[in-house]
């Protein structure tokens, strides 16, 4: 047994069922919300464009430099973000 099974992480697998996707919007709504409220928010996140949508202020990271930073709305439209992680 892999050490990460034995602390109870386990890969991330793909969405099974309608009521996973519901969790997951869920909970970003609640992470809206509380931004909405003054809370600061640092969200690290595999769904680069559901977390594009609702960040104000992203950085992309790469082998551990900030290679991309920038508003939402413009990492969102970049060509380098698209190839990488939209395609």
């Amino acid at each position: 047994m892999k050490d990460c099974e034995k602390k109870g992480v386990h890969k991330q697998q793909a969405f099974s069922s309608f009521s996973e996707i519901t969790f997951f919007t869920k909970i970003f709504e609640i992470i809206m919300e509380l931004n909405k409220s003054g809370m600061t928010i640092l969200l690290v996140e595999q769904n680069v464009y559901q977390a594009l949508q609702i960040l104000h202020r992203g950085y992309v990271i790469q082998k551990g430099e900030i290679i991309l930073q920038g508003k939402g709305t413009e990492l969102i439209h970049n060509e380098k973000i698209k190839e990488a992680y939209l395609a």
